[in-house]
């Protein structure tokens, strides 16, 4: 009988182990965030965007909380490709990356990136490390 006791105390320790660490790294935030161009408007080599929440169903991709402007050099901004794993991709030719990200309208959807920062719902305007283009074929 006090094998059994071990063995079920065991188990209900490593499962609780277990769901705290689940818990942990779905509330993590992965860097990726999405939103909506409400305005775009540049100056010199900065360019600004008036962005708005919408939602993600990707569990890598956190959503905005309020509306917040993303401002960032054309030249200095890193720019990549994502898509879903199991889903076909598109394939780019060199340099379209960059076109796509050029050609961003009010209403698009698009994706930053903030590498070190932490998001806050607080900061109207957010410096992003990078932008993402999905890729996935819908």
């Amino acid at each position: 009988m006090k094998k059994q006791h071990y063995f079920i105390l065991t188990t209900i320790i490593f499962s609780i182990i277990f769901a705290i660490n689940i818990y942990q790294i779905s509330n993590q935030s992965k860097g990726y965030y999405i939103c909506k161009v409400e305005k775009i408007s540049e100056s010199g080599e900065i360019t600004r965007v008036d962005i708005s929440p919408v939602s993600s169903k990707r569990y890598f991709i956190s959503e905005i909380k309020v509306k917040h402007q993303i401002k960032y050099k054309s030249d200095e901004i890193s720019i990549s490709g994502i898509g879903h794993p199991r889903k076909e991709k598109r394939t780019l030719k060199l340099g379209e990356l960059d076109e796509i990200v050029r050609e961003f309208k009010v209403g698009d959807t698009i994706i930053f990136y903030l590498k070190d920062k932490r998001y806050d719902k607080n900061e109207y305007v957010l410096e992003i490390d990078g932008l993402a283009v999905d890729l996935t074929l819908e």
